[in-house]
């Protein structure tokens, strides 16, 4: 996870893509991999920002492995 500091500015950041991926799981769950592609982000960049999220129990994971906002 990428974390703002010297070297990276807060929009590089993992923590600057969590807005966003609320905003598209509040239509309902999604796949990860539906997520990325609709928010034009890499498999990497997301599964950072979502570890993150999930750490923070702002979302979780069904049976399917469709990702649900908690909040």
């Amino acid at each position: 996870m990428l974390l703002p500091s010297k070297l990276f500015s807060f929009s590089q950041s993992s923590l600057a893509l969590i807005a966003p991926i609320h905003r598209a799981l509040q239509d309902g769950p999604m796949e990860a991999g539906e997520l990325a592609y609709e928010l034009y982000i890499s498999t990497e960049d997301l599964s950072h920002a979502l570890g993150c999220m999930y750490a923070l129990r702002a979302i979780d994971l069904t049976d399917d492995g469709m990702v649900f906002s908690c909040l």
